[in-house]
């Protein structure tokens, strides 16, 4: 499958509408830190995001 940009965020908005992409802003969790890392190409894409908090 050819990943474009339009493509990917096509299935961040759904996850988005699921609830399953991380919340920043959880009342159970005082956010101290995230980082977003991004990597694509032609035939793969990945996203990690890391969530610190206490």
């Amino acid at each position: 499958m050819n990943w474009k940009s339009e493509r990917i965020l096509e299935v961040l908005d759904a996850c988005a509408e699921e609830f399953t992409f991380p919340v920043l802003d959880n009342g159970y969790v005082y956010l101290a830190a995230t980082r977003m890392s991004a990597y694509r190409s032609d035939d793969e894409w990945a996203i990690v995001i890391e969530v610190f908090g206490f």
